[in-house]
């Protein structure tokens, strides 16, 4: 009995140490555009990133309502689509995907739709709604593929006699339409005589998408925990771990207050919402499903004072959820400060991203915001992946 105590021990000292475990992921940058104010590409506010079967890239641009495509090796091939409300045309654009036939989905938030195009603009296939969005206005989000089916996020909005309800779900939607299932939904009641917005309650859900099709859901604040779907839609498993919340400073609470404005009908007055920020952090700030079935966590503690040279520091799971190790992502940049996109062995680093949205709002300094750098994307090859 002692010796089989012994052992436990040992396996149990083995596995922390093992949990503790802090790899390097080295970063190769392979190009980089937009960052020359002269050269031919010029981006606004980058709000999405997609890679087609051929590695050729496609960047999103709210501000400018372009999508750009660029070679695998960085070199500019002209806009894919172009504004407007024509087939294959779109406005008041916010995320970029690669449908399943090889298209390029492009994400129009308002009224909401996704508008297919092949690489040469062409118009693509159509993407079948539910009969559900046609029963109240829907501002679509974000839209990415798991397996065949299209992982749509969206919100609904109708008028009530207390005020406005809004309700935000994610959708699983098969190629003929039809809903499979709502894996988040969430309604929220805003009165409009107060117009106060919450950080917390106003958060978008985060996810993504594995191999298989699964698809991994973290729609909490202040609570870690990811939801696992299956392709058929049912509820997997939870991943959860205890975690430490990262408490903001005064100046942090400012920058993130939520900024939002109403104008009445008929072009009158504008109003602007009394914006409540969290007192902390969100514990789960991105993830990314790896093609080894690993997934990828970024908590706010691997966000946050990360040393000179670290993007960020991830904690990795396992194809089974359990915690194995984290990675610091080592390179050029600061997930506090740009966008980051992890798709196969290359990472995309959207430089300027936080302050371009802070220009964009005008909630920032007005003569720092005068003067920003103008954002660039930064393809990077993860020449040491753990």
């Amino acid at each position: 009995m002692r010796h089989l105590l012994m052992i436990f021990l040992f396996l149990a000292c083995v596995a922390q140490a093992h949990a503790d475990e802090v790899r390097v992921a080295d970063l190769a940058q392979l190009w980089e555009v937009g960052a020359d104010e002269d050269g031919e590409v010029l981006f606004g506010v980058i709000s999405g990133l997609a890679v087609d079967g051929e590695g050729n890239v496609y960047v999103l641009d709210r501000q400018l309502t372009e999508v750009s495509r660029f070679s695998p090796e960085g070199e500019y091939l002209g806009p894919v689509g172009r504004e407007g409300e024509g087939p294959g045309e779109y406005r008041r654009i916010g995320d970029v995907f690669v449908s399943a036939p090889g298209e390029i989905g492009v994400v129009q938030r308002m009224p909401g739709r996704i508008v297919t195009l092949a690489a040469d603009g062409t118009p693509g296939s159509e993407i079948h709604m539910p009969d559900a969005f046609d029963s109240a206005p829907a501002y679509f989000f974000g839209a990415t593929m798991a397996g065949q089916d299209l992982v749509l996020s969206a919100r609904q909005l109708r008028r009530e006699s207390e005020g406005v309800s809004m309700t935000s779900s994610l959708v699983r939607i098969a190629p003929d339409g039809h809903e499979i299932c709502r894996m988040t939904e969430r309604t929220e009641l805003r009165d409009m005589s107060t117009f106060i917005v919450e950080e917390q309650s106003n958060a978008p859900v985060i996810w993504d998408t594995d191999v298989a099709g699964s698809v991994y859901v973290s729609d909490t604040f202040d609570d870690w925990r990811i939801n696992v779907f299956s392709a058929a839609g049912d509820l997997e498993r939870t991943i959860q771990r205890e975690y430490a919340h990262r408490q903001r400073s005064d100046e942090e609470m400012e920058l993130n207050t939520p900024r939002m404005a109403i104008r009445r009908r008929g072009g009158g007055e504008r109003r602007e919402a009394t914006g409540v920020p969290s007192p902390i952090d969100r514990d789960i700030q991105a993830m990314y499903c790896r093609p080894d079935g690993s997934l990828w966590v970024l908590g706010s503690g691997g966000t946050f004072d990360q040393p000179e040279g670290t993007i960020a520091t991830f904690d990795v799971f396992d194809a089974s959820g359990e915690f194995q190790h984290q990675v610091e992502l080592r390179g050029e940049g600061s997930f506090v400060d740009d966008g980051l996109y992890i798709v196969g062995d290359r990472v995309f680093v959207a430089r300027g991203l936080r302050a371009a949205l802070r220009a964009e709002r005008g909630d920032g300094d007005e003569d720092a915001d005068a003067y920003a750098e103008p954002m660039s994307v930064a393809c990077y090859e993860l020449i040491r992946n753990p």
